[in-house]
C-alpha cells in the first residue's frame, strides 16, 4: 500500500510541474502578444468583459 502512495504521490508530483510549465509558457505568450499588439489585446477584453456583463445581466 505504501509503494502505491508513493508512486500516485510521485506522478501527481510530475503531473503538477507539468501543469506549472504550461501555465508559465501560456502567460510567457500572452505577455508577448500583449506586448505586440496592445490594442487588439485591449479589444479582446472589453469585448469579453462586455460578454461576460450580457451573461450576468441576463442571469437576474
Amino acid at each position: 500500500m505504501t509503494d502505491f502512495a508513493d508512486d500516485l504521490s510521485r506522478k501527481a508530483s510530475k503531473q503538477f510541474a507539468r501543469a506549472q510549465d504550461r501555465a508559465a509558457d501560456a502567460y510567457d505568450n500572452a505577455y508577448a502578444a500583449v506586448r505586440r499588439d496592445p490594442v487588439i489585446a485591449i479589444a479582446i477584453a472589453l469585448g469579453i468583459g462586455f460578454l461576460f456583463g450580457i451573461v450576468l445581466a441576463t442571469r437576474r
